[in-house]
């Protein structure tokens, strides 16, 4: 009984952190967060093991011919100061960052001037 009931909360709780993942909304709690907007992605890594302080990826993609021009990742060090890191459009890029992240979004502007973002997402 144990073992089955171990195995459903675990299934579950998998297929909620896929659905809060595949919704945008990440999983702020862990080194590694991933953003969706649009098509568009991007990633944080707060521990990635290459020597670095952390780790950003972005990746610009207009998923429904919106006329995107390019895709941001706007953050915040843990020591206050601001950076962003953008690709154009069908770009992929990622970077070493010198600092740990203390937050961060996945922003999206279209070639008119428009912007979304994504709620920023908190690291501890």
């Amino acid at each position: 009984m144990f073992v089955r009931r171990t195995l459903a909360t675990a299934t579950a709780a998998s297929a909620l952190a896929a659905l809060m993942t595949f919704a945008g909304a990440g999983s702020a709690s862990a080194a590694q967060d991933t953003f969706y907007l649009g098509g568009s992605e991007g990633a944080i890594d707060n521990t990635p093991g290459d020597g670095a302080a952390s780790w950003v990826w972005a990746y610009a993609h207009d998923a429904g011919g919106q006329g995107f021009s390019y895709a941001q990742m706007e953050f915040r060090y843990t020591n206050g100061l601001e950076g962003a890191h953008t690709v154009r459009l069908e770009e992929s890029r990622s970077t070493d960052l010198p600092w740990k992240v203390a937050s961060a979004r996945l922003c999206v502007t279209w070639t008119d001037n428009g912007k979304s973002c994504t709620d920023w997402h908190y690291y501890a």
